[in-house]
């Protein structure tokens, strides 16, 4: 049986291994296979015009946009609150390593987005792995890790309750604005659940037991 800190290496491996395997199924289709193909059409069928305009909305506000001047706000006012530096440098390696690690990622599957015509917004990136689905999951869930600590079940069970309403929200739109296969979005989630492991994980080891009181 794994200790508690063995299965955060467990569960990393197991999401890196998952997000490997299907870069290599993405790069093999390079435009999407027959699923993607599918749950796109599936999703340009719920277009609205009321519907859209909500759409660019999630994906700009809590998407990489919105992700960034968050972890920043938070970090800062935990750095002031509770007297140390940590909460705020764990944050922001996360942002840092979700900007770094959807680029190069990008380019070395690299895969093609859905078809200009059915775009409702402008992305010219490679498609794999969704940057705003890797952000999202990223940064709040090392916000729910840190904002957590100490508290009970219940604070931490609403905190993940959030982080799962607003990485499904963003990967949704992605789909709706056709910009992004499913594969794509999971392939974020994939990797940005890794980064956030990672990070939450560092948190935990260096984190005083008494910081979410000091």
């Amino acid at each position: 049986m794994l200790s508690s800190r063995q299965w955060p290496a467990a569960v990393g491996l197991v999401l890196a291994a998952l997000f490997v395997a299907l870069g290599f199924i993405a790069h093999a289709a390079h435009a999407g296979t027959g699923v993607d193909h599918a749950v796109l059409d599936s999703m340009l069928a719920q277009r609205r015009q009321w519907l859209t305009p909500i759409a660019v909305f999630i994906t700009d506000v809590v998407g990489p946009n919105g992700m960034w001047p968050l972890g920043i706000v938070v970090g800062a006012v935990l750095w002031w609150r509770w007297r140390t530096a940590l909460p705020a440098l764990v944050i922001i390696g996360t942002l840092i390593a979700t900007r770094i690690a959807t680029p190069v990622t990008k380019h070395i599957v690299a895969t093609q987005r859905p078809p200009h015509a059915v775009r409702l917004v402008v992305e010219n990136s490679p498609s794999y792995p969704s940057g705003h689905s890797l952000t999202t999951i990223s940064v709040l869930g090392v916000l729910a890790v840190i904002l957590g600590y100490g508290h009970s079940r219940t604070v931490r069970i609403w905190l993940w309750l959030t982080v799962a309403v607003g990485t499904v929200a963003v990967a949704l739109t992605r789909l709706y604005l056709g910009v992004h296969w499913l594969s794509d979005v999971t392939g974020g989630v994939l990797l940005g659940s890794l980064i956030s492991l990672v990070a939450g994980s560092l948190f935990g080891r260096y984190a005083p037991r008494n910081l979410s009181t000091a």
